[in-house]
């Protein structure tokens, strides 16, 4: 049980951070040399949950070297329709990691190249 005003909602968004930022590329799994980044479902609903931006930025505020981060962040843009910015995030992350996959297949799909 959570003790004070606490929301569940809130419970989930700490964990998104924590995930972020301290187990960063952990998440991450190889696939032929390859990393993928870790499920995006949570960030799907972007529109619907504007504190997830804030939340990871404080994950990138937190660790600026977190290519998953920059990952996320840019899918949410994504799927909020602010292709621009997705864009600079998902190429961000693969500064960070010029071998994250999913990144990638991110840009492709928005006819950016990497």
């Amino acid at each position: 049980m959570l003790s004070g005003s606490r929301r569940v909602s809130d419970v989930g968004r700490q964990h998104l951070v924590d995930g972020l930022v301290c187990c960063g590329e952990a998440h991450h799994g190889d696939r032929g040399g390859r990393t993928t980044a870790a499920s995006s479902e949570p960030l799907s609903n972007a529109r619907r949950h504007p504190r997830v931006f804030a939340d990871i930025d404080k994950a990138i505020a937190l660790n600026p070297w977190n290519a998953l981060a920059y990952f996320h962040r840019g899918y949410a843009y994504e799927k909020k329709g602010d292709e621009d910015r997705a864009i600079a995030d998902f190429r961000r992350a693969l500064e960070i990691n010029p071998r994250m996959l999913d990144a990638k297949v991110r840009l492709k799909h928005l006819g950016a190249t990497p």
